[in-house]
């Protein structure tokens, strides 16, 4: 696999570079601003690019704009900020966090040599919108034969199925992914979503009605009723009365 790294500190660079000394990898060049990196990118036509996130007054998405499309796979640097990695997590793209380990670097270029084709656009560009937007993020959800980018919003509940999560939207479509329930609780939680069962993670903004008799069941905007459980009941009910909903 032929690698270039772009980076504009110079130390971080070198270090990098080091690393991939190590790995069955051919570094093809290293940037370390976006214009050096477009002429020298489309001289060397690399397999991976090595991309940190900012790039002095600019950023990797800059670099990206001038290509008429990405002919190459694309392995994002940044530094640590809990925002920016959601962000990545919501795109479904990979990323290194700074300072680099060996162990980080060998596992997603393993990874990035095992994947099929180039960078995808709607993975950049929803990243993209996602590292931009204050609110109303996307999520990237990958099926067995399409793409799927879905605003936040618009996600009414997530149900689990054994190792995969069945995610039902206001449009009234459910899309089904291979990834469990818990992932999603865990990428999801801060945004306002709850999970009040075992099997169900719900969007608070999506509640219509509580019903607390028999045990309690939320009833959601596109109709389902979800049952509650009893050890959750009281933490979702002083949830729900925060935010003036009980």
């Amino acid at each position: 696999m032929k690698i270039f790294v772009v980076e504009d500190e110079k130390n971080v660079r070198e270090g990098t570079l080091a690393m991939l000394e190590d790995l069955p990898a051919e570094v093809v060049g290293a940037a370390g601003n976006i214009d050096d990196a477009f002429l020298a990118i489309k001289d060397t036509n690399p397999d991976l690019v090595i991309l940190d996130i900012k790039l002095g007054e600019h950023t990797s998405f800059d670099l990206l704009a001038k290509f008429d499309r990405v002919p190459f796979k694309v392995l994002f640097v940044t530094a640590h900020s809990e925002y920016a990695l959601r962000a990545f997590e919501f795109s479904a793209v990979n990323y290194l966090l700074k300072p680099l380990s060996f162990k980080a670097l060998k596992e997603n270029i393993e990874k990035a040599s095992q994947a099929i084709g180039e960078a995808s656009s709607f993975h950049l560009e929803t990243l993209r919108y996602n590292l931009e937007a204050k609110k109303d993020q996307k999520l990237v959800l990958k099926t067995l034969d399409k793409i799927h980018v879905v605003p936040i919003q618009t996600i009414v509940r997530c149900e689990s199925d054994t190792s995969y999560t069945i995610f039902h939207l206001t449009s009234g479509e459910r899309i089904i992914v291979s990834k469990t329930l818990l992932y999603y609780h865990e990428l999801l939680s801060s945004l306002g979503f709850f999970r009040v069962h075992k099997s169900h993670l719900i969007n608070i903004a999506h509640v219509v009605k509580i019903h607390k008799a028999e045990g309690g069941d939320v009833e959601m905007s596109e109709g389902s009723m979800i049952a509650i459980a009893q050890r959750k009941k009281e933490e979702f009910l002083e949830l729900i009365a925060k935010i003036g909903l009980s």
